[in-house]
């Protein structure tokens, strides 16, 4: 198996946000280049990693493979909402166990949050 190259994705915001206190991302940090950008990057991407709460929405959402960080669950385990989708509590298991579950031979893992999400990928 090789390892993903990892790569993270995110819209900051002057006060180095990632979200509005509500946990939503604002409409006027979207900027059209910007969300076409990470739109296409997501296409390209093997797999999608993300915390239990973020993902990148959007009608292809559950069609990609990813990665959901949780501390939920004590082995990598098919997300019951999503089979494309392998839950991971990385406090339990390695990463490599994950990668190896959500038979991605190789490509690129993109990081899209929360902030504990990328974090732990820096």
């Amino acid at each position: 198996m090789k390892r993903p190259r990892i790569e993270g994705y995110a819209v900051i915001s002057l006060e180095g946000m990632i979200a509005a206190s509500d946990g939503h991302f604002p409409e006027m940090l979207k900027i059209p280049a910007d969300h076409q950008f990470y739109m296409d990057s997501l296409d390209k991407a093997a797999a999608i990693a993300n915390g239990r709460h973020s993902a990148e929405g959007g009608e292809k959402e559950k069609l990609r493979r990813r990665i959901v960080l949780t501390r939920r669950v004590n082995q990598p385990t098919v997300d019951p909402g999503n089979a494309n989708a392998i839950l991971w509590n990385p406090g339990s298991t390695p990463f490599e166990e994950a990668w190896q579950r959500l038979r991605v031979d190789d490509g690129v893992l993109a990081v899209v949050g929360g902030t504990d999400v990328f974090g732990l990928f820096l």
